[in-house]
């Protein structure tokens, strides 16, 4: 089974409307959609923003269900590209982790790696299908926090051990994270709806939410149809 987890509506609505044959079922306060999609086994859920939302989301999904593959699929901001371009998780870090007071690295969790690497088959299929599509993509690192972005300050901390930085978002990290622990392989597929210190930013955010979403899902899809 493929799960699909979006932290919002806007951005798992196009997905569950591809599924057919589906059945609904609620677990631990969350929904979760299963159906098929290309012949395959696909369960669709709605998160909630922000990290622990998504930690125990995918937690719930580990446990309660047969995944065999996680695909985290959203929006974000984008770091050195442009607004509706696709962005494919290589690796996930924090740029709110900081226990360098300790000897970690900036963005380490205490205990846990760096960063979180995407399954190599996955990343594989989403770089093929992002080509097939013919809409602009960059594979790299997506950073992750509780917090919208909107200076450079807020993630400069990481960027001496980031070179390939191009999203920051909400989530992607603590799916990573919690996809890692149940040995589940993961990719992030990220949506860019408006730049990083642009005078537009927020204006942006709101003009291509719902394109950049769909741009992400139809990602996804074809992903799955590989």
């Amino acid at each position: 089974m493929i799960a699909v987890i979006g932290a919002m509506d806007v951005e798992v609505e196009k997905l569950t409307s591809l599924l057919t044959n589906v059945r609904v079922i609620e677990k631990s306060a969350r929904t979760f959609y299963i159906g098929t999609l290309h012949d395959k086994e696909v369960v669709v859920v709605k998160a909630g923003i922000g990290k622990v939302n998504s930690a125990v989301t995918t937690s719930i999904l580990c446990e309660n269900f047969n995944i065999d593959y996680i695909i985290n699929s959203g929006i974000a901001g984008g770091v050195n590209v442009e607004a509706k371009s696709l962005v494919i998780s290589r690796r996930a870090i924090y740029f709110d982790a900081d226990a360098t007071r300790f000897g970690y690295t900036s963005g380490q969790v205490p205990g846990e790696e760096l960063f979180y690497y995407a399954d190599l088959e996955l990343l594989k299929k989403a770089d093929e299908a992002a080509t097939d599509l013919k809409i602009n993509h960059i594979v790299g690192t997506i950073a992750t926090g509780d917090s919208f972005v909107t200076d450079e300050s807020q993630f400069e901390k990481i960027l001496p051990v980031v070179d390939d930085l191009y999203a920051v978002e909400m989530e992607g990290a603590s799916i990573a994270q919690t996809a890692s622990m149940y040995n589940k392989p993961f990719i992030i597929i990220r949506s860019i709806s408006d730049v990083v210190g642009s005078t537009d930013q927020t204006d942006d955010y709101e003009a291509f939410e719902i394109e950049a979403a769909n741009n992400a899902a139809h990602l996804v899809e074809l992903i799955i149809k590989k």
